[in-house]
């Protein structure tokens, strides 16, 4: 308290509060930077409805390579049950009307 009263002229109190500032400001930064990830990370259904349509094209005229690179960019993995199918995507899925399925989508036959 005689410190802060004093106006904070001891030197290692004036270094330690510079470099939690400096401690702070890393940290804020960092966090700033993995919210941008995180928005750029999420897909939406709006999203992957446009990634399919662009890729409609390589779907129909049957080029496997380009449909195996697609596959690969976006699908982790494919899960197939006797009643559903299940697709787990690379990237997160933001399902706003029923709240999310995070990365497990399912699929209908």
């Amino acid at each position: 308290m005689s410190a802060v009263a004093s106006g904070l002229n001891n030197p290692t109190i004036l270094e330690k509060l510079g470099k939690l500032e400096q401690q702070k400001v890393e940290l804020e930064t960092k966090l700033l930077e993995a919210q941008q990830v995180k928005e750029k990370a999420a897909i939406t259904e709006d999203t992957l409805r446009q990634l399919l349509s662009d890729s409609q094209d390589h779907i129909t005229s049957r080029n496997l390579p380009e449909i195996k690179k697609f596959i690969g960019s976006y699908v982790e993995k494919v899960i197939v049950y006797k009643e559903h199918v299940e697709v787990i995507f690379k990237l997160q899925v933001v399902d706003l009307i029923d709240g999310g399925e995070g990365s497990r989508t399912p699929v209908r036959r």
